[in-house]
């Protein structure tokens, strides 16, 4: 069983699976600001101009929470959550080879969320040498699930089996 929010700026915002990293965070905030200019400059006018368009990381996360961002204070809860969100929630740093698919991210961050924390963030890093695998780090712990640790880790085994008659 997943663990509470203990954020109480947590209260009840659920994340949605397109909501990966810190960067997400960062930009849902800085679209958050940017709406909430072009909505105050069309109450000033006076204008029933076309609705703000949301990107779908934000659409996704409004209608997860049920939130209405045309109100203020819906927005400036989702802002406050968002900036906390960026400062206090557990992150774990995964590298790879090559990008991972967006489908095997999305599972990872699922499990992720239901498993340790419900507002788990993954940042992906890209680090070509480890071969195959992953490399995974906490604030306190690291991880080499790398082919290429494997392979130093077992050096002798396969200099060893290159040499024997077998393969000569």
């Amino acid at each position: 069983m997943a663990p509470k929010a203990t954020s109480h700026a947590a209260e009840i915002i659920s994340l949605p699976p397109s909501l990966i990293s810190r960067v997400d965070a960062t930009r849902l905030g800085r679209e958050l600001e940017t709406m909430a200019t072009a909505l105050d400059q069309q109450a000033h006018r006076g204008d029933k101009a076309d609705p703000v368009r949301l990107s779908q990381i934000l659409e996704a996360l409004a209608e997860l929470n049920q939130l209405d961002l045309t109100t203020a204070q819906d927005r400036d809860r989702l802002a406050k959550f968002l900036k906390d969100l960026k400062k206090d929630a557990p992150t774990i740093h995964m590298s790879f080879a090559a990008e991972p698919p967006s489908l095997f991210t999305a599972k990872i961050i699922n499990w992720l969320r239901e498993e340790v924390h419900p507002l788990m963030l993954l940042d992906i890093g890209l680090q070509p040498s480890i071969g195959a695998g992953c490399i995974i780090r906490t604030n306190s712990k690291y991880f080499d699930c790398s082919i290429r640790q494997h392979l130093i880790q077992n050096k002798l085994k396969l200099i060893e089996s290159l040499r024997s008659p077998k393969h000569a």
